[in-house]
């Protein structure tokens, strides 16, 4: 990993030169001295920022997926309250459509959000 592709890769994940220090296990100096070019960047610490980034995705990719799980499983709940309205009740499809809105209102109202 060349000095300016370090760079890039820490501000690209937003953090700061002493964190990526303390993700690597090497002072504030030395990462200095790799975006500088000052210091090669050892093959053990590219597999370590490596490492580092996969967790990270990792760790992104179970955020994403638990509030995908917890959005199915909230719409599963609306549609189901939806489906006790019998659209035959009423006169027209906009009235229709607003008791769904009113429903949505209430059922979001309901749990805080």
């Amino acid at each position: 990993m060349d000095a300016q592709k370090i760079k890039t890769e820490r501000l690209q994940l937003g953090i700061s030169q002493q964190k990526m220090a303390e993700r690597l296990g090497v002072t504030r100096r030395t990462i200095i001295n790799y975006e500088t070019g000052v210091t090669h960047v050892p093959d053990t610490v590219t597999k370590l920022h490596n490492c580092s980034k996969e967790r990270e995705r990792i760790e992104r990719e179970a955020e994403i997926n638990n509030d995908l799980d917890w959005l199915v499983d909230l719409l599963t709940e609306f549609a189901e309250i939806i489906s006790t309205l019998d659209i035959k009740q009423f006169s027209n499809q906009k009235d229709y459509a607003h008791i769904v809105m009113l429903t949505c209102k209430e059922f979001i109202k309901q749990r805080g959000s």
